[in-house]
């Protein structure tokens, strides 16, 4: 719901906050990272403030986004299951299975690249001033890039694996014919229903029919 939503921006924006705000009280502190040319966390300051960081940028982000995945991977599985009970036996057999297993390859996808971005940066950062621990300016910049590509990389992920959200995307661009030829081979795929062919799903196949010879 709209109230729902709106409840849970003002939590992430108030849940942000309340974790920055410590330094600005004396507990931790910010400085200049001459690598990445970024004012940020003084990890080695405060190692209390450190630990508290690492708890809730890694370990409670983890929990919270796997559980949110799973959460929508259950719903998912329920909505597949009461289609599949509503119509009974109707040749739809691994039908719901098979898009369970999609949804299911999609959310690992996206929670994998989540790590890919945000991993090494918080790795990194929990050493980068020790004395024994040197990374490159490119490395830096490397880092910086992913953690960036991790607003934009969810729509391409949900493009190239959820047909839905991609005949929904290339309503917007019909000219686009590589997608548009994508969308069309899967509407003109022919599917059976109680072993007949719809018309609509033979258009591709009409010349097969009309080159069969006629039987007496």
């Amino acid at each position: 719901t709209k109230r729902n939503t709106g409840l849970m921006i003002a939590g992430i924006w108030i849940y942000a906050t309340l974790i920055t705000i410590p330094p600005l009280f004396g507990w931790g502190a910010f400085g200049y990272e001459r690598r990445n040319y970024t004012c940020t966390i003084s990890w080695r300051n405060n190692m209390s403030y450190t630990l508290f960081l690492a708890a809730n940028l890694i370990l409670i982000a983890e929990v919270t986004v796997a559980a949110c995945y799973y959460a929508i991977f259950k719903a998912v599985r329920r909505s597949a299951k009461r289609i599949e009970d509503h119509k009974g036996q109707m040749n739809l057999g691994e039908m719901p299975k098979k898009r369970d297993d999609r949804v299911a390859i999609q959310l690992f996808v996206i929670f994998i690249a989540y790590n890919i971005c945000w991993g090494p940066y918080l790795i990194t950062s929990a050493f980068i001033e020790s004395d024994n621990f040197n990374i490159s300016m490119v490395g830096f910049f490397i880092m910086s890039v992913l953690i960036v590509l991790n607003s934009c990389c969810n729509p391409p992920i949900y493009f190239f694996m959820n047909r839905q959200f991609r005949e929904a995307i290339t309503s917007f661009f019909p000219t686009c014919k590589c997608c548009h030829q994508d969308i069309t081979s899967h509407s003109t795929t022919p599917t059976t229903n109680g072993g007949r062919m719809h018309p609509r799903d033979n258009t591709n196949n009409t010349s097969s029919y009309e080159s069969e010879p006629t039987r007496t």
